[in-house]
Formats: C-alpha cells, structure tokens, sequence
C-alpha cells in the first residue's frame, strides 16, 4: 500500500477514461466511464492484464507518494496527527510551512532493514530507509504545495 500527496482534482480536471492493456503496453482513451467500460469489453480486456483508470489534466508529476509506514513518519513531521497519514488536506501555505520546519528540525534517521516470520510462515522484509529521507519526501511536497499555490489548489494526500 501508498499514500501519495498531489494537487487537489477539480471536476474540469478529468480529460476521459484509459483501458489499458500492461501486456503489450498499449492504452485506449475513451471520453467517459461508460464509453471505457463498452471499449473494455470490445477490447476482449480482463482484469489479469488489463486495466481501467481515469486520466486528468495534472501533470503526474504533481505527486509524492510513498509507503504508509513512511507517510506516517512524513505527516508526523509535519505536525499532524500520525493517524492521520491515510488521508488528508492542507492548504499550501500552511504546508509549505509546515515542510520548512520538518526540513529544519524534524529527526531524519537511518532505519534499519529488517526480515520477519509470521504465524503461517509469510516471510515480511522491511527495507529500512537511509537518513534524511523525511527531509527528502518534505522538500518534494514543499515544491508540490508551491505548484498547488500556483493553481489555486489545495493539497490532498491518500
């Protein structure tokens, strides 16, 4: 799972519906849900390899995103809530500085990979993360509240 921080979607936004097929890495653009879901099946798509999403008129690099036991430690930082990591909304100013000080003095550690066995024998590997990464993923949704300031957006994350 993820949780990813971007620009706020305003209902002009959205520009049609992909089908896209991951095999042959080939998408299909359809200008509403119901013309994608009649493509979809025109396609022959199935959900194994194929997919249905919609598309916007937001770059896609107006997002952060990152694992949630990491967006969990980022909002932290941020001064919200840690629980709050899933979901949320901050106007860009407020954010912006809320990410200078997390820049400035929120505590960047290392942590340690790790490897765990559950009951059943699932086999967990955490990666660990090196230091500075909170400073890191702080300074993209700096630049990312700047661009939402820029729009007139606020900032969502989930």
């Amino acid at each position: 799972m993820s949780v990813s921080f971007h620009v706020a979607i305003c209902d002009g936004d959205l520009k049609g519906f992909e089908v896209y097929d991951h095999e042959n890495e080939q998408g299909h653009m359809f200008p509403d849900y119901k013309e994608a879901v009649k493509g979809w099946h025109e396609l022959g798509a199935d959900s194994t390899n194929w997919s249905l999403s919609p598309c916007y008129n937001i770059p896609s690099d107006y997002s952060v995103s990152m694992c949630n036991g990491n967006a969990a430690d980022v909002v932290e930082a941020l001064g919200y809530p840690r629980e709050d990591y899933c979901s949320g909304e901050a106007e860009p100013d407020d954010l912006i500085g809320r990410c200078l000080i997390a820049i400035a003095i929120a505590p960047d550690p290392s942590l340690p990979a790790y490897e765990q066995i559950g009951q059943r024998g699932a086999q967990l590997i955490d990666v660990g993360r090196d230091a500075g990464y909170i400073r890191e993923k702080c300074s993209q949704i700096q630049a990312l509240a700047e661009q939402a300031k820029l729009m007139g957006r606020t900032v969502v994350w989930n």
